[in-house]
């Protein structure tokens, strides 16, 4: 009889270990079935000990021990991944299980038995040489099939870590001369392709290229020397939900603990990455600028200021006339205009449940204004609800107003829109997009979507408007948006214009100049003198639910955390119906992972939120 330690793949259990016993003998690493909760859920053996010398043990257990549901005798997570899972954990204030929960695709799970089984996997000492190449996307791919060209010739394995299915499908595609050896797996593959995609990558005796998601990780090939994490700064590979896990801190983890080298690429790498490589010695940059520049013009829209508000600059109109070849027009926001205020007051229109500015949608037979972060929606038909005026302005430039402009100004072309009002769907955005590339001289319209879909350059890109992004009021916006332009003005083949009312702004100049390391040292020296990220960690602690059991619960949370520096601001709806109050913990680059803060931060009840390093402390 064997007493089994395992982790539960599961969230909310706040304990990182569990025991069970069982008759039959049980490999470490192995994944089991376990009874938890009135539900079955799977779990990974971590340690299995004779039950003859662990009765002492048994007897101080203020818990029953419970038998083992099912077995699937087999290890088939590497002690890099186990490591580099455990690491997560702890940089994420999670549980162990949790993490699993949120790494492991369930596919994998179920066919656990078309796995082949590790025999003794090791941990490696010391990691290769980490490679950053900042460089437009096409070279970064050229680049990446040079360094897989070199793996293979090693027999060594390459995993391409990509944030999105799109990304995966397009990097696929490019690197499509390697045939029966690139294997490309999202979670968005059916369900019987992707078991027969996993079966043929296993059974494949030569190394091999992996395009995938960072779910996929968890494939069993232990012949991996290199991990590529590309568009390092997509906010995508951050988790949307409990435990928040980071795919490229878990990557970076098992680059470290398995050995592999991690090449890191984009237009712009984050600031966080760029600070934390300054001083690591093994790091090699390669940085590349365009091999093809377009021809760059901002036009500074204040000079129409007084005059009737336009959302075409005539340089822009004048471009649309006159351009032979395919347009993209990108827009920061949904909607007819990004917010709405009162002429007498200067009031902005809010949404009614979480209080974030309402944007205005053209509506059947009225507009109406709807808040993109609760849902909320109501008719445009009212007063300002501060003094009472029917002067109501729409402000800003949405996409809505983008199309009727185009439409009016341009003659007889044909427009393509891309946003998640208009274009629902995967299969909808890749249908407007195959007939934008198909048209000729056709005009697409889109908001950041639609830049995830570009497979191809354009002849000309115009940013109508970036302004309301820059005000947003977070910590990273402009890294955000300085990143997002070097992405636009790559995929402009002849012309990329630019309109704004802050053309001042040095990170617009250093954008269009490809200035990185001054926007890196500029937004270095602000972000230390503010104590944000990369010299900080932030963590956001959230709690929803009904206005006065919110207001108790976090000031409960704030006396348990008096240690540390806890500041309560409200946040923006989640749901239609919860209020929601965020916190943020400011603790030291260098004093993080913080044990005590850690421990405390997982005492926490499950229906709290905790994000370490948030894409956005909104």
């Amino acid at each position: 009889m064997n007493l089994v330690h395992v982790i539960p793949i599961a969230r909310g259990i706040a304990r990182n270990r569990l025991s069970y016993f069982t008759s039959k003998n049980v490999v470490k690493g192995s994944l089991v079935s376990v009874p938890l909760r009135n539900k079955v859920v799977p779990a990974l053996v971590i340690q299995v000990e004779d039950l003859r010398f662990a009765r002492s043990q048994l007897r101080k257990a203020k818990y029953a021990v419970k038998k083992i549901v099912v077995l699937k005798n087999r290890s088939v997570l590497s002690d890099a991944y186990l490591k580099a899972a455990e690491s997560t954990a702890i940089y994420t204030a999670s549980s162990v299980g949790a993490v699993f929960y949120a790494l492991i695709p369930k596919v994998f799970l179920d066919n656990i038995d078309a796995m082949p089984a590790l025999k003794n996997p090791r941990l490696k000492k010391g990691t290769r040489t980490t490679y950053i190449i900042e460089a437009p996307r096409l070279e970064r791919v050229a680049q990446y099939a040079k360094q897989i060209k070199l793996e293979l010739k090693l027999n060594k394995s390459v995993y391409i870590c990509v944030s999105t299915r799109e990304e995966a499908q397009r990097i696929g595609c490019e690197l499509a001369f390697l045939n029966e050896r690139i294997f490309v797996f999202h979670g968005f593959i059916p369900r019987k392709e992707l078991v027969s995609r996993m079966e043929a990558m296993l059974q494949e005796k030569r190394a091999v290229v992996i395009v995938g998601t960072g779910n996929f990780l968890a494939l069993p090939r232990t012949d991996i020397g290199t991990i590529i994490i590309e568009r390092e700064s997509s906010g995508a590979y951050k988790k949307r939900s409990r435990p928040f896990v980071d795919i490229r801190v878990f990557a970076t983890y098992l680059s470290k603990y398995s050995g592999a080298r991690l090449i890191i690429g984009d237009d712009a790498l984050r600031i966080e990455t760029m600070y934390g490589l300054t001083y690591d010695q093994k790091v090699k940059r390669r940085s590349n600028m365009p091999s093809q520049f377009p021809k760059k013009k901002v036009v500074d829209m204040r000079k129409y200021k007084g005059k009737t508000f336009k959302v075409l600059s005539l340089e822009l109109e004048k471009l649309l006339m006159e351009a032979s070849g395919h347009v993209f027009l990108f827009t920061a926001t949904r909607g007819v205009s990004s917010n709405t205020i009162c002429e007498d007051c200067g009031e902005v229109v809010l949404c009614q449940n979480c209080e974030a500015p309402a944007v205005l949608h053209k509506g059947t037979p009225e507009n109406i204004f709807v808040c993109h972060n609760c849902g909320e929606s109501r008719s445009a038909k009212e007063r300002c609800r501060t003094c009472n005026s029917w002067k109501l302005k729409p402000i800003g430039v949405g996409i809505e107003r983008v199309v009727d402009e185009v439409k009016k100004n341009v003659g007889d072309v044909s427009v393509f829109v891309i946003s998640s009002d208009h274009t629902k769907t995967h299969s909808r955005i890749k249908k407007e997009m195959k007939s934008f590339m198909e048209s000729e001289g056709g005009i697409l319209i889109g908001t950041e979507m639609a830049l995830n879909y570009l497979e191809e350059r354009v002849d000309f890109v115009a940013v109508v408007s970036i302004d309301a992004l820059l005000s947003v009021p977070d910590p990273k916006i402009f890294e955000r948006v300085y990143t997002l332009l070097l992405a636009l003005i790559s995929n402009a083949k002849k012309t990329f214009l630019l309109q704004t009312r802050q053309p001042e702004l040095s990170l617009i100049q250093q954008a269009l100049d490809g200035y990185t390391k001054q926007f890196y040292k500029d937004e270095l020296e602000e972000r230390k003198r503010f104590g944000y990220p990369p010299f900080t960690v932030l963590i956001k602690v959230s709690v929803s639910g009904t206005r006065l059991w919110v207001a108790a619960k976090m000031e409960e949370i704030k006396k348990q955390l008096e240690d540390y520096d806890f500041r309560i601001y409200p946040a923006f709806g989640r749901t239609k119906r919860d209020y929601v109050l965020n916190a943020l913990i400011r603790v030291s680059k260098k004093s993080w992972p913080n044990t005590k803060l850690i421990e405390l931060l997982r005492s926490l009840p499950p229906n709290v939120m905790i994000d370490v390093e948030p894409e956005s402390v909104l």
